[in-house]
């Protein structure tokens, strides 16, 4: 069976879209689960997805259309405050997104991109304890997150503890060894350590992976 044969379903639309967002497609996975949502305005899950989608096309007016209507259709999912934290971080609504990721974390205490994702929203309100308090929370959830390893880097470096900054991210490093913003953390909190060796090393290696800020940070700290 088809889209052609079953034109009408909005089934084939949506199952389409998944695979479409699944190789990146994420423009044909749009038409698709806005054609779905078409044939059946009350489909929530082809409304989530496609907020997905939207986020990944940084349309977040957009995805904060679709996220409301889940909630508003299922004030219990967790996934879809969790996902509109994501998209009101984006819009640097940052204790909306806090609000969000408390909801999520009140439903589901597991939920380990809550507690990730409030943690950096709190770092950029300078609620440096409240941020690794989460994150800590969220490594021991989930210990395989690199980002959540940044995040707390960034606040110890914040709070001038740049020992423990250096050793969260040799753990993001191992995690995501392709990454260019821990080698480039790192490398800053290496030299406000005095390891002016170590850390030019690895303002060298954030610029091999193409991370422009070290330039700026070599000529500081490297000659």
């Amino acid at each position: 069976m088809s889209i052609e044969r079953n034109p009408k379903d909005e089934v084939f639309y949506y199952n389409r879209a998944i695979v479409r967002e699944d190789i990146k497609d994420y423009q044909g996975a749009l038409e698709d689960y806005t054609k779905a949502i078409e044939l059946n305005p009350t489909y929530m899950d082809a409304y989530f997805n496609r907020a997905e989608v939207e986020y990944q096309l940084k349309d977040y007016q957009a995805a904060m259309q679709d996220d409301n209507k889940v909630i508003e259709s299922n004030p219990q999912d967790t996934d879809a405050y969790t996902n509109r934290g994501e998209v009101e971080y984006q819009l640097k609504d940052y204790q909306a997104a806090i609000q969000d990721d408390s909801k999520a974390i009140e439903l589901n205490s597991k939920d380990t991109d809550a507690y990730g994702d409030r943690g950096e929203a709190k770092y950029k309100v300078k609620d440096f304890e409240g941020a690794l308090q989460d994150c800590n929370t969220a490594i021991e959830l989930h210990s395989k997150d690199s980002d959540i390893y940044d995040t707390h880097a960034d606040v110890e470096i914040c709070l001038r503890r740049y020992n423990e900054a250096v050793l969260d991210e040799n753990q993001a490093i191992l995690l995501h060894p392709a990454n260019s913003m821990f080698f480039y953390n790192r490398g800053l909190a290496k030299n406000l350590l005095g390891d002016k060796n170590g850390g030019c090393a690895d303002l060298n290696k954030a610029v091999i992976l193409g991370n422009s800020m070290a330039k700026d940070s070599i000529e500081k700290y490297c000659h």
